[in-house]
């Protein structure tokens, strides 16, 4: 049994959001006391056999997709994929396509930064075939794929009017994008690529947070590109449309946040070491020193691992053992920062802010001298 789930328990290693998908599937259709069930299944991520109960449970979740973050519905040979299942105004747009016999796939999920959606993505069978891995080299990929895809646009408009754009009950107008049916977004490629994809990710960043813990502002990965600092402190106190922060700058409200926020804590502080106040830049910088200092086994872990990770570049994956030894980091890190942060948090959240504000502005600029400079 296990071997026959190796695949899907691999991926739930490796990737957090996964398994919290998946306690939440287990709780509320598998009718599980997640104070037992937890630890359970914390053994078998660690090896041990799965009981069948866990093992049907893992069949259904994985077997039905439910580790999306959409909903997919297949109705007279098209699938619709919507993000609540509702099918009702994408099957109105299909009725009225001029295409609409060459249509295998259509999309309309909300954008992660809005909570609404921007677009249709419609996916059309066409003579344009996909190009064959085997005759492309990693330097023609994606000029090949770019030359494939001008090639489907110059199809399509001889085809019939297309519709460019579609107005929704709401009346908002989204805009209708098409590609050929064997391009899809990563999301829908299954379980395996994303998981292996935030795995590298969690773990890169937690060997960020321990190299930067041991080398302070003198060491590598602190942010050097004109908005990676507004666009890291953004992400803690201005948050998006669809998840914006918290007015009130509570301690109590923002500890989630820099924990979720994993590297960026770290990078901010030492990056901008002397925009903070003297008692924060003393009380911190001795906490990522001492941290270090009691930790040094994984210092010196790190230190290697991050220079295998370098030179993998993007083809990284990580092992389950690395992600367990990681996650069991990030969560001590973040313990033991806990209460030296909220010591000196309303000054450091004062002197954040306005780093924020001046970045903001930085931003701005840039922006603009990018509009001058592409027209």
């Amino acid at each position: 049994m296990k071997g026959y789930l190796k695949r899907e328990i691999r991926a739930l290693c490796l990737d957090a959001p996964l398994i919290e998908k998946f306690l939440e599937f287990a709780t509320n259709e598998g009718r599980a006391d997640i104070r037992k069930f937890r630890p359970r299944l914390l053994h078998v991520l660690r090896g041990r056999t799965p009981s069948a109960y866990i093992a049907l449970l893992l069949v259904r979740f994985f077997h039905e997709k439910k580790y999306e973050n959409f909903v997919r519905t297949v109705k007279d040979h098209i699938e619709y994929i919507t993000s609540d299942g509702d099918t009702s105004e994408l099957e109105a747009f299909i009725r009225g396509h001029p295409l609409a016999l060459r249509v295998v796939r259509v999309r309309m999920t909300n954008w992660v930064l809005t909570g609404k959606p921007n677009n249709i993505d419609v996916r059309l069978r066409t003579p344009i075939g996909e190009p064959d891995p085997a005759d492309l080299d990693e330097k023609a990929d994606c000029d090949q794929l770019n030359k494939t895809l001008r090639e489907f646009q110059v199809w399509l408009w001889r085809q019939a009017d297309i519709p460019e754009s579609y107005k929704l009950r709401s009346r908002e107008k989204l805009k209708v994008r098409y590609n050929p049916d064997w391009l899809r977004y990563s999301d829908e490629e299954g379980f395996e690529s994303q998981s292996d994809f935030h795995g590298s990710i969690d773990v890169t960043d937690v060997v960020q947070i321990v190299v930067l813990s041991a080398k302070g502002a003198e060491g590598p990965y602190l942010t050097t590109g004109k908005l990676d600092t507004f666009y890291q402190l953004a992400q803690i106190f201005d948050g998006t449309q669809a998840k914006p922060a918290p007015r009130n700058r509570s301690f109590q409200n923002y500890w989630p946040r820099i924990v979720e926020s994993e590297a960026d804590f770290p990078q901010i502080f030492l990056t901008n070491l002397d925009r903070f106040p003297p008692t924060v830049q003393s009380r911190l910088t001795a906490f990522f020193a001492g941290f270090a200092k009691k930790h040094s086994a994984w210092v010196k872990r790190a230190l290697k691992d991050m220079r295998r990770i370098d030179a993998a570049d993007d083809e990284y994956v990580p092992t389950s053992e690395e992600a367990f030894h990681y996650d069991n980091v990030k969560k001590v890190f973040f313990r033991e920062l806990l209460p030296e942060l909220q010591r000196c948090w309303p000054s450091f959240c004062t002197a954040a802010l306005s780093l924020l504000e001046k970045e903001r502005v930085r931003a701005r600029e840039h922006f603009e001298n990018m509009k001058k400079h592409f027209g």
